[in-house]
């Protein structure tokens, strides 16, 4: 059954012609910070109330870098990453009980092209010549609880994706990931490996490129939704009336 916000090819030819053949899509201007609040999910294992916070003021992207270098430093790749602000990125902060715990930005394909165009050119060709793809991406994504992750990933990813498809940001979405991260994103949340290990020059150390189709989403949590053992993130995702609650006040607030 098709899903009313992520809906898969409905979404695709609805960003087909809303942006026109060559266009860059249209990113709404965030001016202040929006949060949405989750409730807790008890069933899910998490029994926080979590909020999501679409950042436009400077403070709020500001404490989502400090978290994104404390978390890159530990894992050795450095405390010098930068939020540029621009209107093609969007930051995302997910709070549980109004504590930061993680923060993922999404990036629009623009005049700028992507990140991972730097990293991975003879394979993002391919992407660019694709026909009717818009191309986005995931960025500085980080995260730090102590509480089961999950349900605080999943509530996360999925915000970022109804946000993406609500506002029609692309047909393919992109990551550059280190290969000790790799099964997670194949096995939580679909991703496939597109070539072999580059070498990402901010960070100086290995990275793996990964590619979802945006039409994909809609199955991969129809999917979750089935399976009792919970072995992807999308066994996590919010409830139908929920997505579509978020969508609408996304609209609401975005207009």
């Amino acid at each position: 059954m098709m899903r009313s916000v992520l809906g898969g090819d409905m979404g695709v030819a609805k960003l087909a012609s809303r942006q026109g053949a060559g266009a860059f899509p249209f990113v709404p201007i965030v001016e202040a910070d929006k949060t949405f609040q989750i409730p807790a999910r008890v069933e899910h294992g998490c029994d926080r109330n979590l909020s999501i916070t679409l950042t436009g003021e400077p403070e709020t992207r500001e404490a989502a870098l400090d978290l994104v270098n404390r978390r890159y430093a530990w894992r050795g790749y450095g405390a010098n990453q930068k939020l540029s602000g621009r209107r093609s990125e969007t930051t995302f902060t997910a709070r549980a009980d109004d504590e930061l715990v993680g923060t993922i930005t999404l990036v629009a394909d623009s005049e700028r092209g992507l990140a991972v165009d730097q990293t991975f050119p003879s394979e993002m060709q391919y992407f660019r010549r694709k026909p009717n793809a818009v191309l986005c991406e995931l960025k500085k994504f980080a995260v730090d609880c102590v509480d089961p992750s999950k349900p605080v990933l999943a509530s996360l990813f999925h915000f970022v994706f109804i946000y993406g498809t609500t506002n029609f940001l692309g047909t393919d979405l992109l990551i550059e990931v280190n290969p000790r991260h790799v099964f997670f994103y194949e096995r939580m949340l679909g991703f496939e490996r597109v070539g072999g290990l580059k070498v990402n020059p901010q960070v100086n150390a290995p990275s793996q490129l990964m590619w979802l189709s945006v039409a994909k989403i809609a199955d991969c949590i129809a999917n979750g939704e089935a399976d009792a053992q919970r072995r992807s993130l999308y066994a996590y995702f919010f409830s139908r009336e929920l997505e579509q609650s978020i969508a609408n006040e996304l609209l609401h607030t975005l207009d």
